[in-house]
């Protein structure tokens, strides 16, 4: 009877600490899931534990029956714990999928089914007997509950054979946790290995053995500075990443990508998707993937929707412990929102540099573009020794049409006349609008001669036609000066001349050209 007192203690006891620690694990359960996972196998290992204390107390094989089935459960609960502790303790933000939870979930399922139908098969329990020291009552275990503790065993395996790997791969500063961890499982071990051959015998003390486990899991969670050492696992940090990245074999096939890369494959080779493992890299970013050493390259890539995906790849080298390139890591940036971007600022700069340099009512060069524009042309023309003229030209009568018809019909004869001299000239020939009425006409490679046959085109073009504009129809003429460029003038002196034959025009009648005689010297009238 002493012994089994002392028994109920010990059970009792491991019952109260284990309850602490899932009290706490679940209290902490929202700052990280190892706290969780230890409120799951502390929680077992409490049943565990009551079942054990309750099955010492009874004395009448029918309750006995009713606490063992209990205990079975409870063990599974403890294993799965156990696994789950594991797993948290690998991946700081690892949570059991739905799919894991399912599988988990089997056995602990059959467990239970198998009990309730015990009585018709006797294959869990065949009964029970008086053993051990004071002939306590222990339960006769039948052949299906040794795979239930096989499966126990491979889970337990399973989880240290990971956080074993893991250790391995772990800095050296950052052992310590798995450490911790792989001593969490050597209590019940130990306690399983007494104990096992003498199942039937005397009490089993695995609950004991968890509760080890229990506190020394806690100490590991509990630490100030164990837990920090729990790294977030490689698979969720590459399916952050914002790039596309893919890992390539030596042969050039595709032996890993994260999500990124799933999403930009459902982009652009949407046959893919389902299979982008195993396939040739040039099937998803084309025949010329560069794979040489740290390579840069842009990429324009057809989407499956038309339209089209730049990208930036880069391509690293991955190398073995001798320094031998086994393969590639391509990481491909979408650039098509920046570039357009891009383009959209380039396009909006030539817009803006163009309205810098354009007359705002008539959409000519105005005098600035003139003014930086003609030394370049003059240049050209002395080094190329090709000809060039430069012609004034000015609207006669125009304050005429002002003073008569009003400001806004003198607008609509600008923007006239100045159609009419843009459509008239050549493709590189330049008209600009010098201020008020007055437009310049430069001719590169244009003779005197030849300048004034194509001037007395656009004169006429200008006499002939018509504006209509506020229920009137206008028709103005044009006053043309023109001066031949020799290679000595400047742009000024340039401009001097034509406005002096342009002035000689005028006085001569107007609606004609006047070529500059030098010397010239007269001001201008209006």
């Amino acid at each position: 009877m002493v012994v089994v007192f002392g028994l109920v203690l010990v059970f009792g006891l491991a019952a109260v600490v284990a309850a602490a620690v899932a009290a706490v694990g679940w209290r902490r359960r929202r700052q990280a899931p190892v706290f969780g996972a230890l409120a799951l196998f502390a929680a077992g290992v409490v049943v565990w534990a009551v079942s054990d204390v309750l099955n010492l107390l009874v004395t009448d094989p029918g309750p006995l029956l009713l606490w063992g089935s209990v205990l079975f459960p409870s063990e599974a609960a403890v294993v799965i714990g156990f696994f789950c502790l594991t797993s948290a303790v690998m991946d700081r933000t690892w949570r059991p999928s739905r799919r894991t939870a399912a599988l988990l979930a089997v056995e602990p399922v059959t467990v239970l089914v198998l009990l309730g139908t015990n009585p018709w098969h006797h294959l869990f329990f065949a009964g029970v007997e008086r053993v051990g020291w004071q002939g306590e009552l222990v339960l006769q275990l039948g052949p299906l509950y040794w795979v239930h503790v096989a499966y126990g065993y491979m889970l337990v395996l399973a989880g240290l054979v990971r956080v074993l790997r893991a250790r391995r791969a772990a800095p050296r500063g950052q052992r310590r946790i798995y450490t911790w961890t792989v001593g969490t499982a050597l209590p019940p071990l130990a306690v399983n290995l007494v104990g096992l051959p003498l199942e039937n015998q005397i009490a089993d003390l695995t609950s004991v053995g968890f509760v080890l486990s229990v506190i020394i899991a806690y100490r590991m969670v509990a630490h100030p500075t164990l837990p920090e050492q729990i790294p977030v696992a490689r698979q969720q940090v590459f399916d952050t990443l914002a790039d596309a990245v893919v890992v390539v074999d030596g042969s050039g096939r595709i032996l890993d990508h994260n999500a990124a890369a799933r999403e930009l494959v459902r982009r652009i080779r949407p046959d893919l998707a389902g299979r982008i493992s195993g396939s040739p890299v040039t099937e998803v970013f084309g025949p010329d993937v560069p794979m040489t050493e740290d390579s840069v390259a842009d990429r324009i890539l057809a989407g499956a929707g038309g339209g089209v995906v730049d990208l930036h790849l880069r391509t690293s080298p991955l190398r073995d412990r001798r320094d031998r390139c086994i393969g590639w890591a391509l990481t491909a940036h979408d650039i098509t929102e920046a570039n357009r971007l891009r383009r959209q600022v380039e396009e909006a700069n030539v817009l803006l540099r163009e309205q810098v340099v354009r007359d705002a009512l008539t959409g000519l060069y105005n005098r600035r573009h003139l003014t930086d524009t003609l030394p370049a042309l003059l240049t050209r023309s002395l080094e190329a020794e090709t000809p060039l003229s430069l012609a004034v030209v000015d609207i006669d009568h125009f304050k005429k049409v002002n003073d008569t018809y009003g400001h806004a019909c003198g607008d609509a004869v600008l923007i006239r006349v100045a159609q009419l001299l843009a459509t008239g000239v050549r493709y590189d020939d330049l008209v600009a609008r010098l201020g008020g009425e007055e437009f310049v006409i430069v001719l590169p490679g244009a003779s005197p001669e030849a300048a004034v046959a194509r001037l007395e085109r656009l004169r006429e073009l200008v006499a002939d036609a018509r504006t209509r504009t506020a229920g009137h129809e206008l028709q103005v003429t044009v006053s043309i000066g023109v001066t031949a460029f020799t290679g000595a003038q400047s742009s000024t002196e340039l401009l001097e001349a034509a406005d002096e034959a342009l002035y000689e025009a005028k006085r001569l009648g107007r609606n004609r050209i006047e070529q500059a005689v030098r010397p010239a010297a007269a001001r201008r009238t209006a």
